[in-house]
């Protein structure tokens, strides 16, 4: 390259992580998807992994420090948040006004609202919230973590158990009985 910059290829590893990484994730969304049953919780949680790799890669390619990367996650968050999380906000612009209200406290109360409301939940308002933070915040881990020292690769289990623990704990707890 004529700027100095070497052309530096992904390595088999990280390869091998970011393919790890994707399977994982595809198993938590496959966990999780009794809870919702609706196919915008898959475009919600699969925009919540792409972006978040994103994110992961901006880190490392323009060195950000934790903090811009913070920022950045927000950011993103703020300006994707209410389309990726309640579908219903893409009708008019007050309905987007109200959803992006929505995403932002639906980072604070639909944790309980989760809970509270029968399953599957669909895309009821934003409940699409929880699953969205927490497959977005993992992704970033996750990505960041492959893009560094392999021998760092085994934290990446932390946000992968974390992923896995929001369907296990907010699907149903029991079983459907088969007529």
């Amino acid at each position: 390259m004529s700027n100095g910059q070497t052309f530096r290829p992904v390595s088999g590893l990280v390869f091998a992580g970011v393919v790890f990484a994707l399977a994982f994730f595809s198993l938590a969304i496959a966990i999780a998807w009794p809870i919702y049953q609706v196919p915008y919780f898959l475009v919600s949680v699969g925009s919540a992994v792409i972006l978040g790799a994103l994110i992961a890669w901006m880190r490392l390619r323009f060195k950000l420090s934790i903090v811009t990367t913070i920022l950045v996650s927000l950011v993103t968050y703020l300006l994707v948040g209410a389309p990726l999380t309640n579908p219903e906000s893409l009708s008019s612009i007050p309905s987007f006004l109200a959803g992006w209200v929505e995403s932002v406290s639906g980072l604070l109360f639909g944790w309980k609202q989760l809970v509270t409301i029968d399953l599957p939940v669909g895309s009821y308002h934003a409940l699409l919230v929880p699953a969205f933070s927490t497959f977005f915040i993992a992704s970033i881990f996750v990505f960041a973590i492959f893009n560094g020292p392999a021998k760092r690769y085994w934290s990446a289990v932390i946000p992968f158990i974390a992923v896995t623990i929001f369907g296990l704990a907010f699907g149903s707890t029991t079983i459907e009985q088969s007529l």
